[in-house]
């Protein structure tokens, strides 16, 4: 209990520290009128501020609690004691605005009802089970863990899989480590993408004001993309796909607010949210130079009038870009002389040298685009097909068709087609379709507007309440799908009571907003507490048991097993490493070289295990101190270089091959003793007997 309490106040006053101190900020430095542009502005910084001090602490190697948390209360005391005062921020009163459309409008309540039931199941669910995603508990959560560890940003390679992570831009690493601190574990870490999804919602409700749309058709648009199924679940993973969506629709935004008036904010926080979008990952360049045009026109427009400022606000431009979104392919650029690494990737006469060229590794790594299952198997919903695909198609006629076209409106419009296009023919990651949440967010903006001007409201109403009917069915199953509808029933009343005055006479905001904050913090301390608990049980019960429950029977024998201090592990056969560090991190887990030379992929010409010896492989264990060696099965080899452009798919070996390891381990019981076998993993000890 009072680890729990201890956390959840540590994680709840970094937070309320760093978000004050970017409130006071934007605020004083940055003349934002409204409260849309406030609220998205010094979530921007807030992000800004966690990512520069956790750089500035790495470069000194201490890159951990204690510094961290001394520097954000240090800037929350200046910050707050000599920042400027302003006028009181106008959010308050635009978030009674729009809820007052909402309960007035059946429509929109109901709508809401559903985004806030499903949301709030769904955060629950995600806070009382371990990580369920293949990319979390293989990279996202591990290298934020393995810098922790060491006290800075550290190059790990990921094994036996698809090598190239370990090359992608960290930028959503370091929010991740940011959710780790405070719990050594994936308690709010896993639910990392619940402020993007937010986010999100904030910059296309805004970017549908910006463009002209009343605020009722405004919020459909930013309520029905919150509801495609495919994108509601991605706030139970910790992914990063919300998170470059978010900072595409934020840049378009303030893009937006930089074509009507052009000053120093607005291109602050264009240059932000770009930066943040390329240093997140790779495919983020080809995002972001799609933004490229619509900024040349916004300054070509404003040269006459603002010549004399492009030199000030070019340097601001490039030197944020490069801050927050360049390092990573500085570093990629060190190591291998390649940002692309490891695609080879030639451009003019200009060759990035890697160990697989461009159209191999889109062939290699990920499936190819399908139709059918793109539009009725990956949970994107009635929305797509029956509001999204006409939608545009009906803009783009609209547009083109007009004698007199105004070039800012067709760039938006054609926005949409330019993300799926590049994302078929371009994007490395083709038959995936939540690398277009952006463009599916930017799509039921577009669509609405057209059919706001071809119906009647009314019939604008059926369409939404259509897709909402229709996305409700997908979005949540068994148990789930049960507390998702109680809370969609406790919202409709509570905004009829509000709607009615009831709530409204009787509450005060700042008792509400005190309530609401004790009541939460009480949530997460009893939540942390079943977590820390249970965490290894409820492995098998989550939805990573899809994959297979004796894996996660091995996790909970490691953990148990290990000791309370922490151990030594190995790992070997597949990209699973993250549920083997333990109850509260505790151990240290690592590949270990079967050749003598590091793993690193630009180090091995492509290939980190060839000439592989059992003697060296001891040695190398012996010398670690490796106290346990976890040998999984290879069903989930994925990409493991050299890379062989005909090799497609997953699952590329049946249930019980290992790898070379499990075979020396069986031979040498004098060194490994078997200790836990399954179908999928077996584990040992490792004798340290002879160790000098």
């Amino acid at each position: 209990m009072i680890t729990a309490l201890g956390h959840v106040l540590l994680f709840s006053g970094m937070n309320a520290m760093v978000a004050a101190t970017t409130f006071t900020l934007a605020k004083s430095l940055f003349s934002l009128k409204g409260g849309r542009d406030l609220l998205l502005a010094s979530f921007l910084l807030y992000l800004a501020e966690i990512f520069t001090v956790e750089l500035f602490w790495s470069t000194w190697n201490r890159m951990r609690l204690l510094p961290i948390l001394g520097t954000v209360s240090l800037l929350f005391l200046v910050t707050i004691l000599f920042g400027r005062r302003k006028a009181e921020s106008s959010i308050s009163k635009e978030f009674q605005e729009c809820l007052g459309w909402i309960t007035r409008n059946r429509i929109l309540l109901f709508t809401a009802s559903v985004l806030l039931g499903f949301l709030v199941t769904k955060v629950i669910y995600n806070l009382r089970y371990p990580p369920l995603g293949w990319d979390s508990i293989g990279y996202h959560l591990v290298f934020p863990v393995e810098w922790l560890k060491r006290g800075r940003i550290w190059f790990y390679q990921v094994v036996f899989s698809d090598p190239s992570p370990s090359y992608y831009p960290f930028m959503g690493g370091l929010y991740y480590f940011w959710l780790l601190l405070p719990f050594r574990n994936a308690f709010m870490a896993d639910l990392g993408q619940l402020p993007f999804y937010l986010a999100l919602l904030l910059a296309t409700y805004g970017f549908s004001r910006r463009i002209g749309l009343d605020r009722e058709i405004s919020l459909y648009g930013a309520f029905l993309f919150g509801l495609i199924p495919n994108v509601l679940k991605q706030v139970e993973i910790s992914y990063v796909d919300l998170i470059i969506a978010s900072y595409f629709m934020s840049a378009l935004y303030f893009l937006s607010l930089l074509s009507r008036e052009w000053n120093f904010s607005h291109l602050f926080f264009v240059s932000l949210a770009s930066g943040l979008l390329i240093g997140t990952k790779t495919h983020g360049l080809l995002w972001f130079a799609l933004l490229c045009p619509y900024f040349l026109g916004v300054a070509v427009k404003h040269f006459r009038r603002k010549g004399e400022t492009f030199l000030l606000y070019g340097a601001t431009l490039l030197g944020v870009i490069l801050l927050f979104g360049g390092l990573s392919y500085i570093r990629n650029y060190l190591l291998t002389q390649n940002i692309t690494y490891p695609i080879s990737l030639q451009i003019g006469p200009y060759l990035a040298k890697g160990i697989i060229s461009y159209a191999d590794y889109r062939y290699n790594a990920h499936g190819a685009f399908r139709w059918e299952e793109f539009y009725f198997h990956n949970g994107l919903g009635v929305q797509l097909l029956l509001l999204i695909t006409p939608g545009l198609f009906l803009a783009l006629w609209m547009e083109f068709w007009k004698k007199k076209a105004d070039l800012e409106r067709v760039y938006w419009v054609s926005l949409p087609f330019l993300i799926f296009l590049v994302f078929l023919f371009v994007n490395p990651f083709p038959g995936n379709e939540r690398y277009i949440y952006h463009g599916l967010a930017l799509g039921c903006v577009v669509a609405l507007s057209v059919f706001d001007r071809l119906f009647p409201k009314k019939v604008v109403r059926i369409f939404v309440l259509v897709c909402v009917l229709g996305s409700a069915a997908e979005l949540a199953g068994h148990w789930e799908l049960f507390f998702s509808l109680l809370g969609v029933g406790l919202f409709v009343g509570w905004g009829e009571m509000y709607r009615r005055g009831f709530l409204s006479r009787r509450l005060s905001k700042w008792p509400v907003v005190s309530l609401c904050s004790i009541l939460g913090i009480a949530a997460l301390i009893f939540l942390e507490i079943l977590y820390r608990q249970n965490e290894f049980n409820l492995y098998p019960r989550s939805q990573f048991s899809n994959y297979d429950t004796r894996l996660a029977e091995a996790w909970k024998w490691v953990n148990e097993h290990t000791s309370l201090t922490g151990s030594k592990v190995a790992y070997a056969g597949s990209c699973l490493p993250f549920p083997l560090y333990g109850t509260g991190l505790k151990n240290d887990v690592s590949y270990v070289t079967v050749n003598g030379i590091p793993p690193n992929l630009h180090l091995c010409d492509g290939d980190y295990r060839r000439g592989a010896r059992y003697e060296t492989w001891e040695r190398m264990l012996l010398e670690g101190k490796i106290d346990l060696l976890i040998v999984y099965d290879m069903v989930y080899r994925r990409n493991l270089p050299p890379f062989n452009p005909r090799r497609v798919g997953v699952e590329e070996y049946p249930i019980g091959v290992f790898p070379l390891e499990d075979e020396w381990a069986r031979n040498h019981p004098e060194r490994l003793k078997p200790v836990f076998q399954n179908e999928r993993v077996h584990i040992y000890t490792v004798q340290k007997e002879g160790l000098t």
